[in-house]
């Protein structure tokens, strides 16, 4: 989504459990029509939400120079891809800031692969809903029509106030995204009691050294290999397993490298180079003139 719709208060929102939103600050904002929460280029983090379960989540930073950076984590395999806009836009912009979304998507599929993009409707607490949920449907209908067979943009609409936790909407957000992971992980092939000892053993030893928090996925392939002494009549067994270990997100597959402390790369290395200390400067310096540096 764009900056400022409501995806930072969202996201945290998302993960907020029914005891942490007694004393959360942020539900209690008495100015309901600010969203002023920015991230820098983008956050990454793993997560425990209620109804889904463990998943990573990625907020990426909704300036259009940050744009083209996010299909670096685009994985049509493992992925799900909320597009958030704000309840007060009208059809034309929130059309145009679907279309850019999706674009983005089908630009960063592999061969054969269909990503899913659920649109969440922010602002839900100040807009007209019924006015909202019928742009919003049209929207829908066009984007579905236009990137059919690239991207599979969901009918389901939600559209919520994104700082409220423990609102029915954001429950059935929770649910609903809960069965698209489902979905995912019922075509990845699993072997309950070979992953185990890689989750429990192999990937904390691994993350816990700073030289292994990336390696070449052969050298994964490898050390998964030497962890569970598979046979070697049995080594499609162990591709299944790193395969099985991306889909999860356990570890992130990009290329031929394999990330193993996925946090690790946001905050320590990708973060810093497209969203340095100084990123609120930058960022006012570029939008005010004609041609600028939104980053280093």
């Amino acid at each position: 989504g764009e900056e400022l719709s409501g995806k930072a208060p969202f996201t945290l929102a998302m993960q907020r459990t029914w005891f942490q939103h007694l004393f959360s600050a942020a539900e209690k904002a008495p100015d309901r029509n600010a969203i002023s929460e920015r991230t820098a280029g983008m956050q990454m983090y793993e997560a425990d939400i209620s109804s889904m379960g463990r998943a990573v989540v990625c907020d990426f930073a909704g300036q259009r120079p940050f744009h083209r950076t996010h299909t670096l984590f685009f994985d049509a395999s493992n992925s799900i891809n909320i597009m958030m806009v704000s309840g007060l836009l009208d059809k034309s912009t929130m059309l145009e800031q679907c279309h850019h979304g999706a674009a983005s998507l089908r630009a960063a599929s592999r061969p054969g692969a269909i990503h899913v993009m659920v649109i969440v409707v922010s602002r839900g607490d100040v807009c007209d809903r019924h006015k909202t949920k019928a742009i919003t449907r049209g929207v829908v209908t066009e984007l579905r029509s236009k990137f059919k067979g690239h991207v599979d943009i969901q009918e389901r609409l939600f559209i919520l106030d994104c700082r409220k936790s423990q609102s029915p909407e954001m429950t059935e957000l929770r649910d609903y995204l809960s069965e698209l992971k489902k979905e995912k992980l019922q075509t990845v092939k699993k072997y309950p009691s070979l992953i185990q000892p890689v989750t429990k053993k192999l990937l904390p030893r691994l993350r816990s050294d700073p030289s292994t928090k990336l390696v070449k996925k052969t050298d994964l392939s490898g050390l998964v290999n030497t962890e569970l002494s598979v046979p070697h009549c049995l080594q499609e067994i162990v591709e299944d397993t790193v395969d099985f270990l991306h889909a999860s997100g356990e570890v992130f597959l990009l290329h031929d490298l394999a990330l193993l402390d996925i946090p690790w790369m946001s905050h320590s290395l990708i973060g810093p180079v497209i969203a340095p200390a100084e990123f609120p400067v930058h960022l006012d310096a570029a939008a005010s003139q004609s041609k600028g540096t939104a980053t280093r």
